[in-house]
């Protein structure tokens, strides 16, 4: 009997810290669950976590998303590509669908060059694209080369050219001597970005001639030019830069034919030469809100305005 009474106090007594008890095992299992609930916020970088489809949780971004490429000030891209429409996307899917359509070898090499090549071509306001395409056809994504009249770096500057480039630019760059191209690879990129920028002005936009006279030079260019000779024309250089551009853009491509256009608001213009005139007056403006341009003739313009004053 004293045994069976001894065992009961004994229940009185623990069952006056149960509550207490209880409360302690929810912290022991908070302590342990807790951080196990926040694995996927805490054990990743935030760094990368820029879109919706990476991101855990309710909020759509744990860090502040880069501000995309802006290409609106590029008059025209090498292959017709809409470059207006690289702002939708972030900097890092822009560099991932560029990666994504190279062959394995190629991603390697790129990849260490890649972000400032994009970044220099938005500054030169180039098609970026273009940039990477006369990269790959000059060096291969290959900031050792050099070539048999001792062009180099990635984007084979001749050291003469090199030299020229270096004083007409707003930089601080110093040759001291050629191998300086081989290992500054930025200021490689960037006088090569600038020279096409130049070269692009100088035949009005006209990509054929720019590409072909990066290759052989503005002298022989102009020399084929009074002899009458065509340009572009079977020309083995253009040819290769023309399928890395398509190659380079294969997946961009595809993504974009996928994702719907944004809001784009359409002016009708009436007279066929005040288009020119309203695109350069908007080219600012499509920063914020993009514009289209459309010509009717009389009897068209007409009828769309008619059926805008019908109530």
């Amino acid at each position: 009997m004293k045994l069976i009474q001894s065992v009961k106090n004994n229940i009185v007594l623990f069952g006056d810290f149960r509550p207490f008890l209880g409360l302690l095992v929810f912290l022991l299992m908070g302590m342990n669950f807790y951080p196990v609930l926040l694995k996927d916020v805490y054990h990743q970088n935030v760094n990368l976590v820029t879109t919706s489809s990476s991101v855990y949780g309710p909020s759509k971004s744990l860090a502040v998303a880069k501000v995309p490429y802006n290409f609106y000030g590029v008059v025209k891209s090498f292959g017709k590509f809409p470059l207006e429409r690289l702002n939708e996307i972030s900097n890092a899917e822009l560099e991932g669908l560029i990666l994504s359509s190279l062959p394995l070898n190629m991603r390697k090499k790129l990849r260490p060059h890649l972000a400032s090549a994009l970044r220099i071509s938005e500054n030169h306001q180039v098609d970026p694209f273009w940039t990477l395409s006369i990269m790959y056809t000059e060096s291969h994504f290959d900031p050792s080369v050099n070539s048999i009249v001792d062009a180099r770096g990635l984007m084979q500057i001749m050291p003469d050219t090199g030299k020229f480039l270096a004083r007409i630019m707003e930089k601080t760059y110093v040759l001291k001597t050629p191998a300086d191209l081989n290992r500054n690879s930025r200021m490689n990129i960037d006088m090569g970005v600038y020279y096409l920028n130049r070269l692009l002005k100088r035949y009005h936009y006209n990509y054929i001639i720019a590409t072909v006279a990066y290759n052989m030079g503005p002298g022989n260019v102009r020399t084929m030019m009074i002899n009458g000779r065509s340009i572009g024309v079977r020309n083995n250089y253009l040819t290769k830069v023309t399928a890395a551009y398509n190659e380079i853009t294969e997946k961009a491509r595809r993504h974009f034919a996928k994702m719907k256009k944004p809001y784009k608001q359409t002016f009708v213009v009436r007279r066929r030469w005040k288009v020119r005139d309203s695109r350069r007056v908007f080219r600012l403006f499509n920063k914020v809100v993009p514009q289209n341009f459309a010509y009717l003739r009389t009897s068209e313009f007409d009828r769309e305005i008619s059926k805008k004053l019908i109530f």
